[in-house]
């Protein structure tokens, strides 16, 4: 059995985007913020974007510690889909 110590970090999920420069963005975001970002699907779509909805999106995993700002932080944006519709109603 592994020892998860303080530099082997257990990731959560805290999002899963449809395309990696989605993700991209939010790690930008997480990472201005002082919060950890690994994205394990980057190489894969990066190489092959088309696969993204094949696999379910791509991840954007926090450590567990700081699931609950990273949450909050992203929770906060602004969705730019709503904001297009209501340009659009305009």
């Amino acid at each position: 059995m592994e020892h998860e110590g303080p530099s082997q970090p257990h990731w959560v999920l805290v999002r899963n985007c449809v395309t990696i420069n989605e993700a991209f963005v939010l790690r930008s975001v997480l990472e201005a913020s002082g919060i950890e970002c690994f994205l394990p699907d980057e190489s894969l779509l990066g190489m092959r974007p088309e696969l993204s909805l094949a696999i379910g999106g791509a991840r954007v995993l926090v450590p567990s510690d700081q699931l609950d700002s990273a949450s909050e932080l992203l929770n906060s944006l602004p969705d730019s889909t709503t904001e297009a519709q209501e340009e659009t109603d305009d």
